[in-house]
């Protein structure tokens, strides 16, 4: 038996078994949703977002909670970054539901990390992706 071969197998799964699952996680037709952690709230909605891939990157549509959004992203270095910001409809949503989407559209400038196959937002808070079934 060569244990040479068998000390290099088991040494190449182990690498394998080490690297990121960032570069991993599929973002074509993907949609994500910000969990309630970081707001500890359950009664209201939270913004949540689909990516599709397109020629320039990622087409963004998706709600703040309350007002519609949608923009043009690109990945770089595992960061969404939002070219040319995001454009939304602007109606009243209540105080707590305006709070979240600013914060929401204020972390979308810096651009949402994506981490452990979670966007993290500057804000704290974390965008999870919705399973495909």
């Amino acid at each position: 038996m060569n244990f040479k071969l068998i000390g290099a197998a088991t040494i190449g799964l182990g690498l394998v078994a080490c690297t990121s699952t960032t570069n991993n996680t599929s973002l074509d037709s993907s949609r994500w949703y910000m969990s309630g952690e970081h707001y500890q709230i359950a009664d209201i909605a939270l913004p949540a977002f689909t990516l599709e891939k397109n020629n320039s990157g990622y087409k963004v549509t998706g709600t703040t909670g309350c007002n519609r959004f949608f923009g043009q992203a690109s990945l770089d270095n595992d960061v969404l970054i939002f070219q040319d910001g995001l454009a939304s409809s602007r109606k009243s949503c209540g105080e707590t539901a305006n709070a979240i989407e600013s914060d929401f559209l204020q972390a979308a400038k810096y651009g949402f990390e994506l981490k452990n196959a979670e966007f993290h937002l500057s804000s704290g808070a974390i965008m999870k992706q919705v399973p495909k079934s």
